[in-house]
Order: C-alpha cells, then sequence, then structure tokens
C-alpha cells in the first residue's frame, strides 16, 4: 500500500466467487459467501495478512446469503441484508468474530430489508446504506454499535436511493 507498483500473486481462495463479502483487522482478511455459477456460496474463508498464501476455512454463513453490507472493527465483521437470491431481500444482520473461526452468529436486525446493501464503519460503528432490488430501491441509513448486539437503528436517509454502491470511512466518517 505504500509504495506505486503492480500486483503481485498472493495465493489463491477457496472458492472462486463472484462478490464476496470482505472484513478484515491487522491480522486477517476474511471473506464470506459470495456467488458461483452455479449459484451461492456460503463458505467464509481467511487469508493472513502478513503472509503469502491461499485461503483456509473459517466456517460457514449460517444463512446463505449474497449482496449484504459488509462492515468491520479490530474484532468483528458484520454481514447485513443480502438475500439467497437476486430477488430476495432480508434484514438480518450476522458476525463473525475475526480472530476465531466459526460459523456466523445471529447479530439483530436492519430496520429495511434489502440486498445490494452499502456498508462503512470505525472501530465502534457499522453503517449500513440503501439497497434494493429488482423493484424497489431505498435510501435507508441505519446503524449498529459493532461491540454489542441488537437490532440496527435509524440513522437518517440518503438523498437519493441507491443500490449496487459502495461506501468508505476515514473513520471520522462515511462516504456513499
Amino acid at each position: 500500500i505504500s509504495t506505486l507498483g503492480d500486483g503481485i500473486g498472493f495465493g489463491d481462495l477457496i472458492q472462486n466467487t463472484a462478490q464476496p463479502g470482505p472484513a478484515a483487522d491487522s491480522t486477517r482478511g476474511v471473506y464470506c459467501g459470495g456467488m458461483l455459477q452455479s449459484g451461492n456460496t456460503n463458505v467464509i474463508q481467511y487469508v493472513t495478512i502478513a503472509s503469502t498464501g491461499d485461503a483456509v476455512d473459517f466456517g460457514d454463513l449460517t444463512d446463505n446469503k449474497t449482496r449484504f453490507g459488509v462492515c468491520s472493527s479490530e474484532t468483528r465483521g458484520l454481514y447485513g441484508g443480502g438475500g439467497p437470491a437476486e430477488t430476495d431481500k432480508t434484514n438480518t444482520i450476522t458476525f463473525v468474530t475475526l480472530a476465531s473461526t466459526g460459523n456466523t452468529v445471529d447479530f439483530g436486525d436492519r430496520i429495511v430489508a434489502s440486498n445490494n446493501v452499502a456498508a462503512t464503519s470505525n472501530a465502534t460503528r457499522g453503517v449500513f446504506i440503501g439497497g434494493g432490488g429488482p423493484s424497489s430501491t431505498v435510501n435507508t441509513i441505519d446503524f449498529v454499535t459493532i461491540s454489542t448486539t441488537g437490532n440496527a437503528t435509524d440513522f437518517g436517509d440518503n438523498v437519493t436511493t441507491i443500490e449496487h454502491t459502495s461506501a468508505c470511512s476515514d473513520s471520522h466518517g462515511g462516504l456513499s
């Protein structure tokens, strides 16, 4: 990251998936779910950031979904919204503890069911933004406190309805 240059090989994922949900702490990069040519996968896999090598099995998504928003702290990776197919929408939020392996665990619910969700976070708060599906798109923004569990709280509304977008943060605020 600190220098310019071409990318070099790091390793291979267990499954070559489209749109896996990435979460990370300073030690691990965790890739959750995604789409295969034959459908979704519930595989969670990880790499150790300080070394190169292939991904290793982490666990499984307990709610086989894709198109969810991902946010993380140094402790947890959260997966909000999404659905098992392009037309399905859920409001579920699940999480993994990044330092250990295992399946996702129920965290709570978003205030709206949607897929194609954007998310951003800092060390304390995870924010889920927008989402939608084939027939409707939402402008909802909701948030959770990452270190606890529970349902999301309304944060406000985005100025437009959005889906298939991304979000970023400098740990002071998020942009989508």
